[in-house]
């Protein structure tokens, strides 16, 4: 690999903090499925990456990290296949027994050896670990809310997801806790009765 080549396909690995938080999953239903159909009929129900068709195909969300200021940017929307999704989360692939399926797909696209595809993934894991330590602010491109109006709502979507979630937890170290103290009266109990 040499330092001008240009590589189509690289892992990008999600940090932590932004588990869960994508579109996808955020939107509604209908939303989301006619921004996906938009996306399809423009990539022409091929792979934007290595142009295979047929099959099934994901779309993926291209995010732009900025480490300084830790915003995390949704930049655009590609359609890629099963196998070129495995490359780009690898993390993901590794863990659900794909790893192979995501380093051949590295090595096939950009034309690479199987060292440097390792070594992307390496690095990519490396600057995943970093951007984990850190809180993302999440904003979206205002080159897609002028084409994806609806995606306007997904900023607050995210805040109310943080809110849901960081609820939850502390709903669940309360449970613990209120377990934990009567778990210890309930031993005291015990030990009283056997006086």
């Amino acid at each position: 690999m040499t330092a001008s080549q240009v590589l189509k396909l690289m892992p990008h690995l999600i940090p932590k903090p932004l588990w869960g938080k994508s579109a996808a999953n955020l939107l509604q239903r209908a939303a989301w499925a006619r921004i996906r159909s938009d996306a399809l009929e423009a990539a022409r129900h091929a792979c934007e990456v290595c142009s295979a068709f047929g099959g099934t195909m994901t779309w993926h969300e291209l995010w732009d990290y900025d480490d300084k200021r830790g915003t995390a940017t949704l930049i655009g929307l590609r359609i890629q296949c099963r196998d070129c999704d495995c490359a780009v989360h690898m993390g993901r692939a590794r863990k659900r027994g794909f790893g192979d399926v995501a380093l051949a797909q590295l090595v096939k696209v950009n034309g690479i050896s199987v060292r440097e595809a390792k070594l992307l993934y390496v690095s990519a894991l490396d600057k995943w670990k970093q951007r984990n330590k850190r809180e993302w602010r999440i904003v979206v491109a205002n080159s897609l809310l002028e084409r994806y109006l609806e995606l306007a709502t997904l900023e607050q979507l995210w805040l109310e997801f943080d809110l849901v979630r960081n609820l939850l937890a502390w709903r669940l170290a309360l449970r613990i806790w209120f377990f934990r103290c009567n778990e210890g009266d309930a031993r005291a109990q015990v030990e009283v009765s056997r006086v």
